[in-house]
């Protein structure tokens, strides 16, 4: 069986040429099935025809023996609280609801399906770095094997039919979780996505849609999905991403170059803090292991690497931390934890570190 502890997905373990700015590539498709209301106006007894239609038309095919499937109303809050942080599930994917279930494969971690939370489906890959051809294959082979089984509503002149009009056509989303600590401190962030908006690209925090920047993390993605082919629009992103990788290649460089005693100054601050720190919440260790990850970029800490922060940054988010207690705790225990996890897994990487 699956498990829901915090081990990582296959995303986080590896590392690609471009993990240093950009985290993660993720590709989300978006379906739905003909002849049943789409979810946002089904009642729970429709949800739980449509998600036992599916189920049936995947059960005991072979193509899908290493597929398990979970009914929300048998996932506990706090397993999908687990799942929300690793991407894989919406924040809006309501547990209490009937008629709703997460698909995860079993060989596949980088892979999962949710049923009925905004569209039917909604099949969502992931890759490390800049990855969107891998993100896509992954998505695009489990819609086909889909497809073979279950009646997509797809319409000759729009598309793909969707819950929301902006998603209609190819249904695909692909987005890039980016750092950008260099164009952060230089006042440059603002401009640069401001001059994306006629792109068709758009801009979401840490967690996607309707969430915060934190730690100069930026999930980048297309705006629209008809007009062009699922090609086309991860070649557009990937163009938009790579340029971005320059630009702040570029802003470490100058920062490296004409700041470099100051940045130095924030880097050891950030360890300091972070090593030393008896309470911390979740939004000031990303703020100061967002500095770490650029210290080990520009060699300042140069017995670490990103791949840890970023293993480190999933361990520490509440749900994660909680799951690793065992148990429930007040606000002043998770931030004791979350200093106490930070400071020995950070010692655990000192060596050699200046």
């Amino acid at each position: 069986m699956i498990t829901f502890k915090s081990n990582f997905s296959n995303w986080i373990e590896d590392e690609s040429s471009d993990s240093d700015v950009i985290v993660s590539s993720r590709v989300k498709i978006a379906r739905n099935l003909t002849n049943f209301t789409f979810p946002h106006w089904a009642t729970e007894a429709q949800l739980s025809e449509v998600r036992g239609f599916i189920l049936k038309a995947i059960t005991g095919e072979c193509d899908f023996n290493d597929l398990i499937l979970i009914f929300s109303e048998e996932l506990a809050p706090q397993k999908k609280d687990i799942l929300v942080e690793k991407h894989l599930i919406s924040p809006t994917f309501n547990v209490k609801k009937k008629g709703l279930a997460v698909i995860l494969s079993e060989k596949n971690t980088d892979l999962c399906i949710m049923i009925n939370e905004e569209d039917h489906l909604c099949i969502q890959a992931f890759s490390s770095g800049l990855q969107l051809q891998k993100a896509w294959k992954i998505a695009d082979e489990i819609d086909e094997r889909l497809s073979s089984h279950l009646p997509y509503a797809f319409s000759a002149h729009r598309g793909y039919l969707t819950e929301r009009p902006t998603n209609i056509g190819t249904g695909m989303r692909a987005s890039v979780m980016m750092h950008l600590p260099a164009l952060a401190i230089n006042d440059e962030v603002e401009l640069l996505f401001s001059n994306l908006s006629n792109s068709n690209i758009t801009v979401r925090g840490l967690f996607g849609e309707g969430t915060d920047v934190a730690g100069n993390f930026y999930q980048v993605s297309n705006q629209t999905t008809i007009g062009k082919s699922e090609d086309e629009i991860i070649d557009d992103l990937q163009k938009v991403s790579k340029n971005i990788i320059e630009r702040e290649r570029a802003a470490r460089q100058i920062l490296a170059k004409e700041e470099k005693i100051k940045l130095i100054d924030e880097v050891s601050r950030a360890w300091g803090t972070l090593t030393h720190a008896k309470l911390i919440s979740f939004e000031e260790a990303i703020d100061y292991l967002s500095m770490i990850r650029l210290g080990i970029d520009l060699n300042i800490l140069p017995n670490l690497s990103c791949n840890q922060v970023t293993k480190l940054m999933m361990l520490i988010k509440p749900a994660h931390l909680r799951d690793s207690i065992g148990k429930d705790v007040d606000e002043d225990s998770e931030l004791i934890a979350r200093a106490n996890l930070i400071k020995h897994k950070l010692f655990e990487l000192r060596e050699g570190v200046v």
